[in-house]
This record gives structure tokens, C-alpha cells and sequence, in this order.
């Protein structure tokens, strides 16, 4: 499986959350962001031996909507 680490990119210190998603996932969505707000994101792959390492920071902006 994988996990999509994320938190608001202008608070580094606040706190972040972490979404486990099984290996067959190819898409996830991630519900509860804020409108116009840029979020750091990070995914990491894991097995039952541990965890990968996370990739560098992708800044991703969200939309005004959902649609």
C-alpha cells in the first residue's frame, strides 16, 4: 500500500495527517481541505516490512469547489 502525508503549506508546524490507501488504490480523494489553500503533499510506500521513505514536498493548490 501507500501513504498520502499533507498539511497546510504556510503552517509547518500545525499538524498534519496521514491516509493509508491499499496498493490496488489508484486514486484517492482527500475530503475537509479549505478552498484556495496550498497544501504540502508527500507519498510513501509500505509493505508489512515497514515503510518507504517519503518524496520530497509537491505543493498542490486546492479549488474554489469541489466540482
Amino acid at each position: 500500500g501507500y501513504k498520502i502525508f499533507y498539511r497546510r503549506s504556510i503552517e509547518p508546524d500545525t499538524a498534519s495527517q496521514t491516509l493509508s490507501v491499499n496498493a490496488e488504490t489508484l486514486r484517492k480523494g482527500i475530503n475537509g481541505l479549505l478552498k484556495y489553500t496550498e497544501y504540502c503533499t508527500k507519498v510513501a510506500g509500505f509493505t508489512r516490512k515497514g515503510d518507504g521513505k517519503f518524496t520530497d514536498c509537491l505543493n498542490i493548490t486546492t479549488a474554489q469547489d469541489s466540482k
